[in-house]
């Protein structure tokens, strides 16, 4: 099926359900105070959010705060504030009316961590639809890094998979890649970050709102390689509702480790029935210290900024952004096997979107999402003397259309989805992969069903993807390169169970993943990633079968969370290293890629207790165990067993909190892969608040590794070479206006 054959499919299906004419008064607005429950006190600066439709807004200094033009039905309003409790409210609008709200907060200054799991998953009767892991607010401040992966490098399940401080990707239980889906906005960015470590994401964390991560069949709304899961940065470069009046953020960070700075400011504002939105980054660090000395060649200079607007009506809404993300950093040397002077990376990325929302009249349709993304990626590798190594460029398109099905019958928040992409990729310099066009649709398919204690929820997808080299020639070392098309079936269901304090559940889910062009056809060196790649052009498609079975314990002073999860893979598609150096470049070793049988498991479990309203303990405990069946052989590069014990102490606007992290040795590694010894470090975070009339400013004080502990992350490809950053001192102050 072709993306034109799909899109004519989805317009069908549109046009059964007469009549489906934007309904001007299919909406209504929404408008409020925010109170403290023991005081009666406004509360300001509260983030108020209907994910199921991406509004949010944030109420003002005097707690109020004002909804327009949300289509009439039942919605799940969410809150996030410092120092209060999480809620969730079932709310109805009508047509042509105001629905008036008085949200009330539970104070709970240690009980707000900025972090929803699985345990804490809301389940109301309106929707499933919620992230597993939800990083915000003050999470969000006290966490943040220089990139996405260190801002998320603590949570549970996550791990980080790095060539240096740069370029540094997530990596959830053992899966990172291409089978974890990393987007900003819902759609994906058009980098190479998943395939090769030295690719660094070009997203900066310093200008978004939240980061989600998602699994289960909400995963399957975005792709079907997503065994991993999806993490999903909001930035809302398009705004999705109008501001009552002007609000933003100012944020500066600092850190000693790399004498690193940076600065981000986000504006949105009201212009006549238009929202406005602009932010803007800057960032730069010099070479990462180490307890043995300094990793060199591991400097960051990022620019990033972005525009967007939006015509909000009752109709729905229609906008278009812009954003530019322009980065240089450096890959250190690796005197063994890499260049011995490091290589030096510029990348930019050029994207602008467009996406329309429409309120419709239909008895069983709430809404149409479209939306239409360009993305342009250049990538450039060059060596010390400053000759060209590698380049690479994407063109990419992608569209998508999403039906949103009201509350009605059998569908309960269902929706059905196109999503298609054309992609134009190139390379030159040392490389001889050929330029490549690659074609790419889906169909899918999302309901829930809620009935008293029981809850499921299930996707169903259906992918295709071709890829077309603009030239067909037999390569002694990769084979044919030739058209290659690939299809399949993937989705999941989960269901759940609740018994007073208890959540029980389990997740089923069926993965589908073409191989990727570096995958097929590659043939060169590639010095930034300390290797000699060859692709093989005869890799068959990805399938794999995962279960997650899960367990939730939750009291008003307790959280007990445990989950074992397993998958299957056929055809496991990884790069090989074959302990051969290269016959064109004896300083690299030789990468074939190559597909076998495997299988993931592991656990994951957290505790939280507080025994009195001030204090907060916590630990957290995961691993993961990969094998390659045929051969028996470990999985190269999955995690060691890792955890984290802590304690946090809070008062009036003042917390503290001290932590222990460390991973065992990992001793269970693939072939021509070290071992790592086990490690422990302690971490200190301070946060003090300071709310005014029309401003709350937030000042956080993070001292990593306190100790000057010398220690090694397994998923660092240059461990090696140095071992981890030393002592660091970061501060980071951020106003809200």
């Amino acid at each position: 099926m072709h993306m034109k054959q799909a899109l004519h499919i989805l317009i069908w299906i549109v046009a059964l359900q007469h009549p489906l004419t934007a309904h001007p008064g299919g909406t209504g607005s929404m408008a409020g105070t925010v109170k403290d429950k023991e005081t009666g006190e406004p509360v300001g600066f509260t983030y108020l959010l209907i994910d199921e439709i991406h509004f949010w807004q944030r109420s003002d200094s005097k707690g109020e705060f004002v909804f327009d033009n949300i289509p009439a039905g039942v919605h799940l309003l969410k809150t996030y504030r410092l120092g209060y409790q999480e809620t969730a409210i079932s709310v109805t609008i009508h047509e042509h009316d105001v629905t008036r709200l008085d949200i009330v907060l539970q104070p709970a200054p240690v009980m707000l961590s900025g972090v929803e799991l699985t345990a804490h998953r809301v389940h109301k009767d309106t929707t499933l639809e919620n992230p597993d892991l939800l990083v915000s607010d003050r999470k969000l401040r006290q966490n943040m890094g220089m990139t996405i992966a260190n801002t998320l490098s603590n949570e549970p399940g996550l791990d980080v998979i790095s060539m240096g401080p740069a370029p540094a990707r997530p990596v959830l239980r053992g899966l990172g890649g291409d089978r974890l889906l990393l987007l900003e906005d819902g759609e994906r960015t058009g980098d190479l970050s998943a395939t090769s470590a030295d690719h660094a994401v070009s997203i900066d964390p310093m200008t978004i709102s939240r980061i989600e991560v998602i699994r289960g069949p909400e995963a399957f709304l975005y792709g079907s390689n997503v065994m991993g899961g999806v993490i999903n940065v909001i930035r809302e470069a398009i705004p999705h509702t109008r501001p009552s009046r002007m609000t933003g953020t100012f944020t500066l960070l600092g850190e000693s480790v790399n004498r690193g700075g940076a600065e981000a400011l986000e504006l949105g504002l009201p212009v006549g029935p238009v929202s406005l939105r602009v932010d803007q980054s800057l960032k730069t660090a010099g070479d990462m210290h180490t307890p043995a000395g300094v990793l060199k060649n591991t400097s960051i200079r990022t620019a990033n900024a972005a525009l967007g607007a939006s015509l909000v009506q009752k109709w729905g809404y229609i906008g278009a952004s812009g954003v530019i993300y322009d980065s240089q950093y450096g890959i250190p040397p690796d005197p063994i096997a890499g260049h011995p002077l490091g290589v030096d990376i510029e990348m930019r990325r050029e994207q602008t979107a467009f996406e329309g929302m429409f309120n419709l009249r239909a008895s069983t349709l709430r809404h149409l999402m479209i939306r239409h993304q360009y993305s342009r990626y250049q990538h450039q590798e060059l060596e010390a003397s400053g000759d060209l190594g590698m380049e690479f460029g994407v063109v990419t398109h992608n569209l998508a259309a999403v039906l949103h099905f009201c509350h009605c019958g059998w569908l309960n928040n269902a929706r059905i989805g196109f999503w298609g992409e054309h992609k134009d990729y190139a390379s030159g310099g040392l490389t001889f992969t050929p330029s490549t066009r690659e074609l790419a649709g889906a169909l899918y398919f999302y309901n829930e069903y809620i009935h008293n204690r029981w809850s499921f929820n299930a996707t169903v997808r259906y992918d295709k993807r071709d890829i077309q080299p603009d030239e067909q020639y037999t390569s002694r070392r990769v084979g044919v390169i030739r058209n290659r098309y690939f299809s399949g079936l993937s989705g999941a269901l989960s269901g759940h169970y609740r018994f007073r304090n208890f959540n029980l559940g389990a997740t089923v889910n069926r993965t589908f993943r073409a191989p990727v062009v570096e995958e097929l056809f590659s043939e060169g060196p590639h010095l930034a990633a300390y290797s000699y790649q060859v692709g093989n052009a005869d890799l068959e498609r990805e399938t794999g079968w995962g279960i997650d079975l899960f367990a939730d314990y939750q009291l008003p002073f307790l959280t007990l969370h445990g989950s074992v999860f397993w998958s299957e893979f056929n055809n496991y598609l990884f790069p090989r290293n074959t302990g051969e150096r290269s016959w064109r470049r004896a300083d690299l070793y030789l990468y074939r890629y190559i597909d076998q049988a495997a299988s993931i498991s592991g656990f994951e479990g957290s505790v939280k207790w507080t025994p009195f309203s001030f204090l907060i303990l916590n630990a957290q405990l995961q691993y993961v165990r990969g094998t390659l069946k045929t051969s028996r052989d470990p999985i190269p590069r999955i995690p060691p067993i890792s955890g984290k014990v802590g304690m946090s102490y809070a008062r009036g606007p003042l917390l503290f909190s001290y932590y222990l992290r460390g991973a065992g040795r990992q001793d269970r590694v693939g072939k021509f892969e070290s071992p790592t010894p086990g490690y422990i470090v302690q971490d200190i975070k301070l946060e003090y608040l300071l709310s005014g009339h029309r401003f709350l400013h937030t000042l956080s004080v993070n001292i990593e590794n306190i100790a000057n502990t010398e220690y090694r992350r397994h998923l660092n490809r240059i461990k090696e070479i140095m071992p981890e950053a030393g002592r660091n001192i970061k501060l980071l102050y951020k106003v809200y206006f």
